[in-house]
Parts: C-alpha cells; sequence; structure tokens
C-alpha cells in the first residue's frame, strides 16, 4: 500500500508516535537520541536506517515532527549533541568530538544497515566532517540549510550573553524563540520544542544546553570558512535541502552555491519553509528526503 504523507497541520500530528528515548555511552559521556524503530511484518527488515542531527543548541526533539512523518518501515534516530537536549554535558568541546560522536551511534546504537544521515544547520556542518572522516559509516549524506560560506567572511556569534534564569516553567517557555528568529509556521510545534528545551536548576528555569558550547569551535569563523572545501572534496554529492524562505541559505546563496558547485550539484527547495525546514514543513521535508533515497 503506497505511503500517504500525514497531515502536518494538525496539532495532533504527535500522537501515538512511537519514538523511544535512549542513551548511548561514547567515551564517557551519556548521549540522548529520540529511536523510533522500524514497524515490520515477520521476517522484514527496516527499509531505511536513518539518523539525525540538530542545529546548534537545540536538541533531539526537534526531530519528532519530521519522524512523525516518514514511513512505518523506517527506523530513525535523532542525537542530541554532547553539551545539549538531555546529553550529558563534557569539560570541554571540539570539532572531532562531535563528529566522533556521530560516528560511534551510526556504528553501535543497532541500526540494521548503515544510516543516511541528515543534519540540519550545525548539524548538517557536523555530519559533512563525519562523512568526510567515516564514510563506510553512512549510506548517504542530505544537508538541511547549513549555511557554508562560499567566501571567507567575519562573523558574529547570536549566542553570547549571561545566561538568564526564570522563576517557573511557563516564563522560561515563554521566552523561547527560533534562532535566527523567524515566524513560527506552527505555533503548536515551536510550543513542543520549547518544552523540552528548559529545565529546573538551582537558580531558577533555563535552556538545557551547556553554556559553554556557546564558545566553541563551532563559533570559530574558520569552522564555517573551511566548510565548503570539505563538502567540495566529499566523495559522493550530498542533497542539499534548503528552506525557500530561509535567511541563511537565501535564494541568493542558493544561486551562489549552485554556480560554485555545478548546475547538476542535488540542490532542492522547500517551499513555506524558513531556516528551520524540519519544524516549518515536516511533510514536505519527509517528501524531499523520501525523494532521495532509492529504496524510499
Amino acid at each position: 500500500m503506497p505511503f500517504v504523507l500525514p497531515d502536518d497541520t494538525s496539532p495532533r500530528l504527535l500522537d501515538g508516535l512511537a519514538v523511544q528515548d535512549r542513551s548511548f555511552d561514547h567515551q564517557g559521556c551519556k548521549l540522548h537520541l529520540r529511536w523510533k524503530p522500524a514497524k515490520l511484518e515477520a521476517g522484514q527488515t527496516p527499509a531505511v536506517s536513518l539518523l539525525c542531527l540538530h542545529g546548534f543548541l537545540a536538541h533531539a526533539h526537534w526531530f519528532d515532527p519530521l519522524m512523525a512523518c516518514l514511513p512505518d518501515d523506517w527506523e530513525v534516530a535523532a542525537l542530541s549533541f554532547s553539551g545539549m537536549g538531555q546529553s550529558d554535558w563534557r569539560s570541554h568541546y571540539t570539532r572531532e568530538q562531535d563528529w566522533q560522536d556521530v560516528v560511534a551511534v551510526a556504528q553501535g546504537i543497532g541500526f540494521h544497515a548503515a544510516p543516511v544521515l541528515l543534519g540540519h544547520s550545525f548539524g548538517g556542518a557536523v555530519a559533512i566532517h563525519a562523512m568526510a572522516q567515516a564514510p563506510a559509516a553512512f549510506a548517504r549524506l542530505i544537508v538541511c540549510d547549513t549555511a557554508m560560506r562560499l567566501s571567507p567572511a567575519p562573523m558574529g556569534n547570536p549566542w553570547r550573553g549571561t545566561r538568564k534564569y526564570y522563576p517557573d516553567r511557563a516564563t522560561a517557555e515563554a521566552r523561547f524563540r527560533y534562532m535566527p528568529e523567524q515566524p513560527a509556521q506552527k505555533p503548536w510545534v515551536k510550543d513542543y520544542v520549547a518544552h523540552h528545551s528548559i529545565r529546573q536548576y538551582q537558580q531558577g528555569w533555563s535552556w538545557v544546553f551547556d553554556p559553554s558550547r556557546i564558545s566553541g569551535p563551532e563559533s570559530n569563523r574558520d569552522f564555517w570558512n573551511q566548510l565548503i572545501t570539505v563538502y567540495e572534496a566529499l566523495p559522493q554529492r550530498p542533497l542539499f535541502i534548503r528552506g525557500d524562505l530561509s535567511a541563511l541559505c537565501s535564494r541568493a546563496w542558493a544561486q551562489d552555491f549552485r554556480q560554485r558547485l555545478g548546475p547538476d550539484t542535488p540542490l532542492v527547495s522547500v517551499d513555506d519553509a524558513y531556516h528551520h525546514l524540519l519544524l516549518d514543513q515536516p511533510a514536505r521535508l519527509a517528501r524531499a528526503v523520501m525523494a532521495d533515497i532509492p529504496c524510499a
């Protein structure tokens, strides 16, 4: 029976989503994952294995709406990077540690086959490095709205500042914002990820991420300026998916990207989606992902 994409405009999209919370220990750090096992008949194996990587200071729950839009016979995992979401905090963070965590999860979490690797924003940057360093660990790579700099450029750090604490959960959730800021195409999705983005500390309620991640390697100018070179050197050209309304991967950026990499480079735009396309239009993103995977 052909797969029919669900209605992602309904707040009931996540009702009945069979996703498990799992942990994976790598080098003494417990990494949190959201895991959607495949629903299979006797003798079947998953049609696709998919590992998802979130954006900077986000967490694995950001992929719940996308998981709800993918076929039941796919096995899907979403990883929270160390120092983000429900994963452990480390004493320090390195770019190498991030991609090494990803490779370890891909090879050790229990996928039936090498997974397709899908990374959004900062997660796309880590995914590019993971594929470059360990290509045999993954079936293919899909990059979503990762703002690779096509020429060297200065950059600021929009996340700098003093951590704020709030008196209760409701006040903290009301302060949640997308970064970069954009309209919430589906306010109930924003409320859902906000709920999973805070926790209680001694000082009050605040964000789940480790503040020291803000000054980590992902905020380094060279990390982003050199990313396009790593991307170009990959043995297999990934699919790049962007939000058509994205401020980071704008239409002008997409034209320059295609001009640099050639007219045949795989590039898809998701209509009516900003940078956070996995929350704006999860069903349309699912369709684009499914179209790129031969066995889907």
